[in-house]
């Protein structure tokens, strides 16, 4: 099985692994994904910068956990593109099996509603997509 595990943070992190631990197996791929916003041309991030050093320690994070169970692989992507663009060109260049991402609930909802990412993974993904709710903040 080939996953995307599309993270932003620790939050993010802390639900994916719970997803996917019990699922993995030894012959499974997980790329962690994380996503600059773009303004249509590359994105520029210089390496030392907060936001980049961020995004690097929540990649390792996860695949330092995750390394024990699967092939994980780490991609920080800045295209110039959203990051819902990205991960979905991601998933189709790599032929993953699922697309696993987290959602935030809104404050005063008693449900979960999508933010502008995952709700335009969860319509534009041409396979299955797994929202995991995030604990709130």
């Amino acid at each position: 099985m080939r996953y995307l595990a599309a993270t932003d943070g620790d939050q993010t992190n802390e639900v994916l692994l719970e997803y996917l631990e019990p699922r993995l197996r030894p012959a499974d791929t997980v790329h962690v994904v994380q996503s600059f916003e773009g303004q249509g041309e590359a994105a520029v991030v210089e390496e030392d910068s907060d936001k980049y050093v961020r995004g690097r320690e929540a990649l390792d994070g996860l695949a330092e956990r995750l390394g024990e169970s699967a092939d994980v692989r780490t991609h920080q992507l800045a295209r110039g593109n959203e990051p819902h663009e990205d991960v979905l060109q991601f998933a189709h260049e790599h032929d993953v099996d699922e697309i696993v991402l987290g959602i935030r609930q809104r404050p005063g909802t008693k449900r979960a509603l999508f933010g502008s990412t995952a709700e335009a993974v969860l319509q534009g993904a041409d396979r299955p997509v797994v929202a995991l709710p995030l604990p709130d903040s």
